[in-house]
Parts: structure tokens; sequence; C-alpha cells
């Protein structure tokens, strides 16, 4: 039984942290799309005002724990500075 319910919570943490990925790499293309500056200062603010909340919000408490669940966030934050010098 508590191994089921291992499996279950890890199976959820792994949803969620897909789930903030997910809506973190729409709004890293909604951000691309909508700036056109190459400053990098401008750029930098606009990841900190939108980006940062939405995949540091209560971190701490879903904190990734499986090398997957860290891969994508680090591939997150990899395709964001991608966008950033396609500009």
């Amino acid at each position: 039984m508590l191994n089921q319910l291992v499996t279950l919570a890890l199976l959820l943490l792994d949803m969620h942290v897909n789930d903030i990925v997910s809506r973190a790499h729409k709004r890293a293309l909604a951000v691309h799309r909508c700036f056109v500056s190459r400053d990098t200062n401008t750029l930098l603010r606009a990841y900190i005002v939108y980006m940062r909340p939405l995949v540091e919000h209560s971190s701490v408490i879903w904190s990734p724990s499986t090398s997957h669940d860290i891969d994508a966030i680090v591939s997150l934050y990899s395709d964001c500075s991608a966008l950033h010098y396609s500009l």
C-alpha cells in the first residue's frame, strides 16, 4: 500500500512538472513573438517578469527530484536562452 502511494505521488509530481514546463514553453514563445527588441536588459526583464514566477513559484514544495524532471526544467532554461540568441 505504501509503495503504491509513493508511486502515485511521484506520478502526480511528474505531471505537475510537465504542466509547468509546458506552460512556461508557451509563455516563452509568446514573449519571443511579442518582443522585437534585441536589448539584453529588456529581454532579461521580460524573462524575470513573465517566465521566472511561473517556474519558481512554490518550487520548494514541488522540487523536482527525478532526473527526468530536472532535465525538463534545465531544457526549458536552455530553450529560453536559445530564443534570446535567435533574435
